[in-house]
């Protein structure tokens, strides 16, 4: 049974001999503690310049973040000023703007992150 899997292919792209945009962040998820008997469950998002990461309570039955139920815990890093990730500047109030446009994008997920004409290419089969 697969759950909680999505994702596309990258061996298509590998074997292309066409340039393409490819996505404009990547994803992933793990889990990382338990609050008072809950599942926390970490959702990173890494773009070309920060690492954002929201830290939510889990339905592990349903497979799906509790969003609405979760008090936020947050990460944000900025790689053009801290490279190694030693600042979380999640509650930075000059990263305000920042965090709530990451924020919207992470939730939005991986679907929503990939190029705008990517239905529109054929890549080749493997």
């Amino acid at each position: 049974m697969d759950v909680c899997t999505e994702g596309t292919s990258l061996i298509p792209l590998l074997k292309s001999n066409v340039s393409l945009v490819w996505k404009l962040a990547a994803f992933s998820q793990y889990p990382r503690m338990i609050v008072s008997g809950n599942v926390m469950m970490g959702y990173s998002m890494r773009t070309d310049r920060y690492r954002y990461t929201e830290w939510v309570f889990y339905d592990d039955v349903k497979c799906r973040p509790l969003w609405k139920r979760s008090r936020l815990y947050a990460e944000l890093y900025d790689h053009e000023t801290d490279p190694e990730e030693n600042y979380n500047v999640a509650d930075n109030q000059q990263y305000s703007g920042v965090r709530k446009g990451l924020s919207r994008q992470l939730r939005n997920g991986w679907r929503m992150a990939l190029p705008r004409n990517y239905n529109a290419v054929k890549l080749p089969v493997p």
